[in-house]
């Protein structure tokens, strides 16, 4: 069987020479298959979808933080030496003297 498009393309290659404008009926009526196969395609998608429109019914789920000594110890931790590098940082660093240079006398 021949579809009406491939006629339709094979009658527009051997009719080049031809004025524009001029063509088969045959090939002017092949958009309306075309036409109808794709209305079909888009009803039968529109109507008949993959999934259901409403979501299933479902238990709520209840979300638990397994992690959350873990957390907190982590947090102490981490406390723990910010204050000592701190304290440490304190007296080596910040509180180091800074002592003025002598004058030179001439």
């Amino acid at each position: 069987m021949v579809s009406p498009l491939s006629v339709c393309i094979n009658n527009h290659m051997l009719q080049k020479d031809r004025r524009a404008g001029t063509g088969n009926h045959y090939c002017k009526l092949a958009v309306i298959p075309i036409f109808l196969l794709a209305l079909t395609i888009t009803l039968v998608l529109v109507f008949f979808p993959r999934s259901p429109e409403t979501m299933p019914p479902f238990k709520e789920i209840e979300i638990v933080d397994t992690l959350f000594i873990g957390r907190y110890i982590l947090l102490a931790l981490v406390s723990v030496v910010f204050l000592v590098v701190f304290f440490m940082l304190l007296p080596f660093h910040f509180l180091e003297p800074v002592y003025a240079k002598a004058l030179r006398i001439h």
